[in-house]
């Protein structure tokens, strides 16, 4: 009789060991999209630095990924010293590849974001602070393919119905193969002037690879200059070892000014050449060749190199200046 019960016990607790997670995982299986909605709400997005409501309508699915379809969305910073402030977006679609997320390494297989409305903070010297890692380092996701149309940003306090300090019209980014480069198209408006932006940035696979730098080769096109970006970065995860070769030709100088709030008389054209480098908290630029003028009797040319690009710290340049009548 005892070894019967001593029998029967161990059954009940081996089947209960068995049974306690087959019942848990088919519970989460059958509710699973209730589950995917609290750990978007309650973990995700406060990963990110958020506090979110819902006003529209929500939906998520899980399989392979993660995805999330929602209107009328409120982001709200937990901190402050963050870049956005707030956010209210109208649109959202995501998809998450679970595998990547629990790696560590989040890949959105897709986004898009609508008619949406970004407030940016602001440090004690009226500077946007650069973005951060997440609450927990959560490490932002590299990104498959995108769609940003209509978005409004704004500086906080300004007034909501002033026009937008920049506004994205429409952005698009695209992965033209699997473990391909990522082409971008698409045209914004930035501090008032239109700008298109095209090129190609290195894909996921590339920016995991550390052993093989990310390219990347953009172009800046707006009505007052042409802006080419060419090279790479040695890791991209932390954004060091930048080696970019920059290019930008303006047929008047002066018009770059409004870009700096500034108003200065004609210069004539400007040509700058430079390559920057260091890392992308501490950036640097070598190489620099900037010539302004030329025409209106007034030249003036720099060459040489800036240590620091934050504090022009350990600028090294040779200054030349022609002035004729």
């Amino acid at each position: 009789m005892a070894k019967r019960g001593f029998r029967r016990t161990v059954g009940i607790v081996l089947g209960a060991v068995v049974a306690v997670p087959v019942v848990a995982a088919l519970a989460i299986w059958l509710w699973r999209d209730s589950v995917a909605e609290w750990v978007v709400v309650n973990y995700l997005i406060p990963e990110i630095g958020f506090d979110a409501a819902f006003d529209g309508p929500f939906d998520v699915d899980i399989s392979d990924t993660l995805d999330v379809a929602a209107n009328d969305i409120r982001l709200t910073a937990r901190t402050t010293g963050q870049t956005i402030d707030r956010a209210e977006l109208g649109r959202l679609g995501v998809s998450l590849d679970l595998g990547r997320l629990l790696r560590g390494a989040p890949l959105l297989r897709r986004l898009e974001v609508a008619d949406a409305t970004v407030v940016l903070q602001e440090d004690e010297e009226g500077r946007t602070p650069a973005p951060s890692q997440g609450a927990r380092g959560f490490r932002f996701p590299f990104i498959e393919s995108a769609e940003l149309i209509n978005i409004r940003i704004m500086q906080v306090g300004a007034d909501p119905n002033a026009p937008p300090l920049h506004e994205i019209q429409r952005v698009k980014l695209l992965e033209t193969t699997k473990g391909g480069n990522v082409e971008i198209d698409g045209s914004l408006i930035w501090d008032g002037s239109e700008l298109a932006i095209e090129g190609k940035l290195g894909g996921p696979e590339n920016a995991l690879d550390t052993s093989t730098p990310y390219p990347m080769d953009l172009v800046v096109r707006a009505p007052e200059f042409t802006f080419d970006i060419d090279g790479t970065v040695a890791d991209v995860l932390t954004g060091r070892g930048l080696d970019m070769q920059l290019a930008l030709d303006a047929p008047e100088a002066s018009r770059l000014a409004h870009y700096a709030h500034l108003e200065v008389p004609d210069l004539g054209p400007l040509k700058f050449t430079g390559r920057l480098v260091g890392d992308l908290h501490d950036p640097g630029l070598a190489d620099v060749i900037a010539v302004a003028g030329g025409t209106e009797g007034f030249l003036a040319q720099a060459e040489g190199a800036i240590a620091r690009l934050d504090d022009l710290q350990g600028a090294d340049l040779a200054l030349s200046l022609w002035v004729s009548d």
